[in-house]
């Protein structure tokens, strides 16, 4: 492959351009031009014609295309050279669709097409690697999280984690030079790509990280994403209804990611300003990583004099992906293997627990009481009698059931263990009900306990003894079951 640069470039203004201007190349041909040879050269949001002679062999307008957009997108354009051309001047008319963007550093080359794909890959090499892992890891995070699709917590970090890799990995795979030889004449179509993702990019990437974050900074992170949801939604309207162009606009999404890095990192100092001793770890100890590599990129555009293609930053974010994804899939694994041991530990002791609810003293106590009213008031021990035998039935039966049982239900079993606890306590002990709803499901014998220490250690200690209420309410998400007593209490302290 050749680059030719012996070429002139001449600056016109046109009033009817989009930028107001117009780039003309014109070069001579070689006079001895090899069959299959092409003329190659990269463009960057702007529309063509290409001149041999007097002939106008390749023209690429907007008119021609009827686009919603002002630009073209990025393209190789390539043209098929031969004998016929040898010797003749070649004329390549560039015109810029947005003001912007400096026409002024075409690289015109000349040359087996194959060789001009393979010297673009090449030169791509590291950015479409990096596009690939960030592509791979995220459809890993993805599979594990869709495998896990239960789990709340860990599995929805890694899920949008997953999405955020994988948006990044499609903005570097549609945004290189490589990247238009694949897409069929289609140039507008990965464009649109890569600006849908770097658009989309930081929502997911602040739910990753979200729950690591205290109150107050989540809520400014959750209000960040609904504003960066908003303009992405705005942004794709004004493109559909031909108002602004998304390459106009990306200035707006790059001030947001911009935006969006200061907060993070203002809301992670502010965390451990306010929890100086919390072990709890912090969101900026990786994103540190993705500034470091912003920052480098941002040198050597000044030091060098042209972009990096923000190689230093995505191979910063790949870095970041690994460890917080590796971070995550641990955390994961620990979680599933406490949740694997407490499953075994509740299967194990479910019928112990259970059983420990029928409660020794109680039953020496019920018995007593029973005892004492046959001769005092034989009805009453009859029916005592009765609740005693419904009381035991319904732990027993207990032990044979669901996990959940209906709240009326274990209700019923309470009001009878009470009944017989009043028989001892009398007038000591009073028992309120506070019920305003009761059609929910509950862990059998989940409340008993409760009850039985409001009635030993409250009430029962307290000489003039006291009261105990029982009260359920509901919120639009959850039901509320409250259990009171007028006991003894005791320092909250201690």
């Amino acid at each position: 492959v050749v680059q030719v640069e012996n070429y002139s470039c001449d600056r016109v203004e046109k009033e009817d351009a989009p930028a107001g201007v117009i780039d003309i190349y014109r070069f001579k041909l070689d006079d001895n031009l090899a069959e299959g040879k092409y003329l190659a050269f990269y463009t960057l949001h702007q529309y063509t014609e290409v001149y041999i002679g007097n002939e106008l062999i390749y023209s690429v307008t907007k008119s021609d295309e009827n686009m919603m957009t002002d630009t073209y997108g990025s393209d190789w354009i390539t043209i098929p050279l031969g004998r016929p051309d040898e010797g003749k001047e070649c004329t390549i008319v560039i015109t810029p669709a947005y003001k912007f963007i400096d026409t002024n550093n075409l690289e015109i080359f000349i040359g087996p097409a194959f060789v001009i794909y393979e010297a673009t890959f090449k030169g791509d090499i590291i950015q479409l690697v990096l596009g690939v892992v960030a592509l791979f890891m995220g459809l890993l995070l993805m599979t594990v999280a869709f495998t896990n699709y239960r789990k709340k917590e860990v599995g929805s970090n890694i899920f949008y984690l997953g999405i955020f890799t994988i948006l990044l990995g499609l903005w570097r795979l549609t945004n290189v030079k490589f990247t238009p030889f694949l897409d069929f004449g289609k140039p507008t179509l990965f464009m649109y790509i890569a600006f849908a993702s770097l658009m989309m990019v930081v929502p997911p990437l602040i739910k990753s990280i979200r729950s690591r974050y205290m109150t107050k900074s989540r809520v400014v992170l959750d209000i960040l994403s609904i504003v960066i949801s908003i303009a992405c939604i705005v942004e794709v309207i004004l493109q559909f209804f031909g108002v602004l162009d998304l390459r106009e606009l990306l200035w707006l999404t790059n001030s947001l990611i911009v935006v969006s890095g200061i907060l993070a990192l203002s809301c992670s100092i502010y965390d451990k300003i306010k929890c100086k001793k919390s072990l709890r770890e912090s969101p900026d100890k990786y994103l540190v990583i993705i500034i470091i590599g912003g920052i480098l990129d941002i040198i050597l555009f000044y030091t060098n004099n042209r972009s990096t293609d923000l190689i230093c930053t995505l191979a910063a974010v790949n870095i970041y992906v690994i460890f917080e994804g590796m971070t995550m899939l641990f955390e994961y694994v620990n979680y599933q293997k406490r949740l694997a041991s407490q499953e075994r530990q509740l299967i194990d002791k479910e019928l112990a627990i259970k059983m420990s609810q029928i409660q020794p003293h109680f039953l020496y106590n019920s018995l007593t009481s029973i005892h004492y009213l046959c001769d005092k008031d034989p009805k009453l021990a009859k029916k005592a009698v009765k609740w005693f035998s419904t009381y035991l039935r319904g732990n027993l039966e207990s032990m044979s059931k669901e996990n959940m049982v209906p709240f009326e239900q274990e209700l019923n079993h309470i009001e009878i263990y009470l009944k017989l606890e009043k028989l001892r306590f009398g007038d000591y002990l009073d028992i309120v009900y506070n019920i305003e709803e009761q059609d929910f499901m509950i862990p059998t014998l989940a409340i008993q306990p409760l009850v039985e220490n409001a009635v030993k250690y409250g009430v029962g200690d307290k000489k003039e003894g006291g009261q105990v209420i029982i009260g359920t309410t509901s919120t639009d998400t959850h039901y509320i079951i409250t259990i009171e007593d007028t006991g003894t209490g005791f320092d909250v302290n201690e």
